[in-house]
């Protein structure tokens, strides 16, 4: 009898065992599922902001969805008659939630951040020394980066090139993550990593007002900011540079040269989507799960030509 129970009790633990089992492979096969899904829903996005930004119409206010068709009336010299069509998507990185705010998606026009592969080097200068940098730091930096960058082996006054690296590139940055490898700056990264979310490698040292994040503007001028985000979300842009000037007076002394209003090339768009595994999704709550985390957005940087509908090239 005793010998019955005891088969019978182990009987019973391999089912319930068999069926835990079960239940785990079931659950695993349905968030894999899911999480193709929202894949394929993020992707889907990422197509068709990539499709917008290589044949719409790009204004001051953002990039044209195409649904608006008084918004595209022209005058009989073919010319558009409104700055604004009215269905514009930002491209100033305000990140905009769909699907029940499971998703979002944000577009950066590269015009908007801190080019590191140009030699204007202003607006670098400024973010360096927003952070209390002083002017032989600053300096320091900033030689090194054009060293590092240039093609020959001259050494600017406070920089470092040649025999200062093992193996130097002196070629245009190709990711600004390598800015790591710049002399001065690997400290002054670690201190300040959100450098790397206002840095672009564009070729221009123009900054186009309309497209500067809200997270840099408030790092050059932060006693504007509140008027700007108020502009923005009312619809507003700054049609002239005189339209600056009344917001943020201080850059009314500035070269023409280094500001605009309108234009950019270069988009990077990001699309982010929910991971269903639940305890995977607690480890990138938790920040432990880095490398996971990545696998849930999806980043391209889309480069246009000019005109209303220009050529697309996405580049990896």
């Amino acid at each position: 009898m005793l010998a019955v129970l005891v088969l019978l009790l182990i009987i019973s633990l391999v089912i319930t065992g068999a069926n835990v089992l079960l239940e785990s492979r079931l659950n695993l096969a349905v968030s894999a599922k899911e999480n193709l899904r929202n894949k394929a829903a993020a992707i889907s996005k990422a197509n068709q902001l990539t499709y917008l930004l290589a044949t719409q119409r790009l204004t001051i206010a953002g990039i044209s969805q195409g649904i608006n068709p008084e918004g595209f009336a022209r005058n009989e010299d073919d010319q558009f008659i409104n700055l604004i069509v009215g269905d514009e998507i930002r491209v100033d990185g305000h990140v905009y939630e769909f699907e029940q705010k499971q998703f979002s998606y944000s577009i950066q026009s590269q015009r908007g951040l801190l080019s590191v592969n140009t030699s204007g080097q202003r607006w670098l200068k400024k973010w360096i020394q927003s952070q209390n940098q002083d002017a032989l730091q600053t300096n320091r930096m900033l030689d090194s980066l054009f060293d590092y960058a240039d093609g020959d082996y001259t050494q600017k006054p406070a920089g470092k090139d040649g025999k200062n690296y093992q193996n130097i590139r002196n070629y245009l940055l190709q990711s600004c993550s390598e800015l790591f490898l710049v002399q001065h700056w690997q400290a002054f990264l670690t201190l300040h990593p959100d450098f790397l979310s206002h840095c672009s490698l564009q070729r221009s040292s123009v900054l186009n007002l309309n497209q500067v994040p809200i997270s840099l503007w408030r790092i050059f001028w932060p006693t504007s900011i509140d008027r700007l985000i108020e502009m923005r979300d009312s619809g507003l842009w700054f049609s002239t540079l005189s339209d600056a000037y009344l917001v943020e007076p201080s850059i009314a002394g500035l070269s023409e040269q280094h500001l605009s209003t309108l234009g950019g090339q270069q988009f990077s768009v990001m699309v982010s989507y929910p991971i269903t595994n639940s305890k995977l999704q607690n480890e990138i709550d938790l920040g432990q799960a880095k490398e996971s985390k990545l696998k849930n957005q999806i980043v391209c940087l889309i480069h246009v030509g000019s005109g209303n509908n220009p050529p697309m090239v996405i580049k990896p």
